[in-house]
């Protein structure tokens, strides 16, 4: 059984319609993003992070020497990766963000001189994905989109 076509002026209302559902959409979801980051229940925001900074300003290649000046000494070491905790989910002052407790520096052949960074790892907490599936965490190589700056 087939319904009857619509004509122009319902059409237009069905538009409308569509359109005001849409439009509540989008400014629903923006205030759910706005209230659900603001009642994060810390009480001020966390800095947001810049692309490629999820370094703490330790750039590729960097020889250990730089590494210490810029970050101190390591929590632990192990072989050629220096480990450093993230203290209220910052390194060095750079903020890492919420999920983020630790990084890890692994050293490797570079000029003559010595072993300069390699691998840039980020310790990852356990929790649940927006996906309600459950991530347990671990060493993941740190996010490296764009460079840093310096």
């Amino acid at each position: 059984m087939r319904s009857a076509p619509l004509g122009p002026r319902a059409r237009r209302r069905l538009a409308w319609l569509a359109g005001t559902a849409a439009a509540v959409v989008v400014v629903g979801g923006g205030a759910i993003r706005l209230f659900d980051s603001a009642g994060s229940g810390s009480l001020a925001p966390e800095p947001a992070q810049a692309v490629g900074e999820q370094d703490a300003g330790v750039a590729f290649g960097a020889k250990p020497g730089q590494v210490l000046q810029k970050l101190g000494a390591p929590s632990n070491k192990h072989s050629d990766c220096w480990v450093y905790t993230a203290r209220a989910h910052r390194v060095g002052g750079a903020y890492l963000g919420k999920l983020v407790d630790g990084l890890k520096y692994c050293f490797g052949p570079g000029p003559p001189e010595g072993k300069v960074v390699t691998n840039v790892y980020e310790h990852v907490v356990a929790h649940t994905l927006p996906s309600k599936k459950w991530f347990p965490g671990g060493w993941e190589p740190a996010i490296a989109i764009a460079p840093g700056r310096t």
